[in-house]
């Protein structure tokens, strides 16, 4: 009905936006979550500088693997709806399962490049190893890594949902990894003397937060084998996804160079922010300061996915016209959106 009627459109775009702007604001309430808890410990200044240093070179280089997700939604969309055709031209649990083997194995690879590269990536933060705001930074971030795998599984399995037009069950899912977050950040960070829990502060909050996104992977998995969206003997074939996903990556080139500047700009302000004082008082406030802004900067984003779901499935089922004109409808959606948030 949302292919020709201007109201059910509209009512679409919500039921897609809705649920995906709750769970993408929930990443962000994740380092917002450990800096609330961390900004309690004693020497807070040193603690958040260290914090906010290690997740600006994490972001970086996650947001690096941002085109498995963009990439894998119009191709799940389409071989859904050529499924529904009667025509399928590739399975859609096959893309999922080599997809998600990619991730894995960037994931897997990358973890140990932090792990064993940790206090050069903090580098270019401007953070020296041997400094304290570089070791308090350098056991965050070897910790966090660890997440590395599961963080890019997730970003698959999202993409397998939104694919299938389902924006509410990653939702739900996120919704769990942020509450086993909140739980195990009061544990680990400050520790439970009853239960012989000790007080791990800093590396707390990174186990905390590795613990829950770990838990949220598994979660992903055993719901995409109960709805059917992934075959996981395909994920053995991986490299296939790299032939697959080539020619949306060429197009996506545009928004990669996007996103990769957008990154090169806060790492080098937070290499700025970190030299204006060995205290670590600067950088945390810039840490306090730069999670509330991408709260904003990422709820905008849920436009984004609900173009990506369903400009993709208009072109396959209705052709170019009416993916031109979704797309007009989404360009007023997502400027009426920008114009609110700036207000």
């Amino acid at each position: 009905a949302f292919l020709s009627d201007t109201k059910a459109l509209d009512t679409q775009i919500l039921s897609l936006a809705l649920p995906a702007l709750i769970a993408l604001c929930a990443e962000p309430v994740l380092s917002i979550i450990d800096t609330g808890f961390v900004g309690r410990l004693p020497n807070a200044p040193l603690c958040l500088g260290g914090l906010g240093a290690a997740t600006s070179v994490f972001d970086f280089v996650f947001r690096c693997y941002n085109f498995l997700c963009v990439v894998l939604v119009p191709l799940v969309a389409e071989a859904v709806v050529a499924q529904k055709q009667g025509n399928p031209k590739e399975d859609p649990a096959k893309i999922v399962g080599r997809v998600i083997g990619l991730a894995a194995t960037l994931g897997l690879f990358t973890w140990l490049l932090l792990n064993f590269g940790s206090s050069q990536a903090l580098q270019l933060a401007g953070v020296s190893p041997d400094s304290a705001l570089g070791g308090v930074a350098s056991a965050y971030l070897r910790i966090r890594a660890v997440a590395l795998p599961a963080s890019l599984v997730n970003t698959v399995a999202i993409g397998a949902f939104r694919g299938h037009l389902d924006t509410s069950t990653p939702l739900y899912v996120i919704l769990l990894q942020t509450l086993a977050d909140v739980i195990l950040d009061a544990v680990f960070v400050f520790g439970v003397e009853a239960l012989n829990i000790p007080a791990m502060g800093v590396e707390g909050a990174a186990w905390s937060t590795v613990a829950s996104i770990w838990i949220s992977c598994l979660s992903f998995c055993v719901l995409l084998s109960q709805r059917g969206f992934v075959d996981w003997t395909a994920a053995y074939s991986w490299p296939l996804a790299l032939k697959e996903l080539q020619p949306l990556i060429i197009g996506s080139l545009s928004q990669l160079v996007r996103t990769l500047s957008l990154q090169a700009v806060l790492l080098e302000l937070t290499k700025t922010v970190v030299g204006l004082d060995t205290t670590g008082l600067a950088a945390a406030a810039h840490q306090v300061g730069l999670r509330v802004w991408f709260f904003a900067l990422f709820a905008l984003d849920s436009i984004a996915v609900a173009a990506q779901g369903l400009v993709p499935v208009a072109m396959a089922s209705a052709g170019m016209e009416k993916a031109r004109w979704i797309s007009d409808r989404l360009l007023r959606w997502g400027g009426l959106g920008g114009t609110l948030s700036g207000i």
